[in-house]
């Protein structure tokens, strides 16, 4: 994924955090920098993001379905706008 987003990389335009991320290893020469020559860092932060996104839409998924099934009233007005 990094080395696709290398080649396909349009100068001065991030399309997301990749980009921005590779934009940053490229303009760093600090060594203690924690973007110094290292694409390890931007596994863990994507896999990061994802995490996150996953945990929220399955914890919101939960609370949808436990709120539909304990209010039978607002399933059925759902259904009417799905039918829509």
């Amino acid at each position: 994924m990094i080395e696709e987003h290398r080649k396909s990389k349009i100068t001065d335009q991030h399309r997301d955090i990749v980009d921005a991320y590779l934009d940053e290893v490229d303009k760093t020469s600090d060594p203690q920098s924690p973007f110094f020559e290292s694409h390890g860092n931007i596994t863990v932060a994507v896999q990061d993001l994802f995490s996150a996104a996953l945990d929220t839409t399955r914890t919101t998924l939960e609370w949808l379905l436990f709120y539909l099934a304990k209010y039978p009233n607002v399933q059925e007005k759902l259904q009417k706008d799905v039918d829509k």
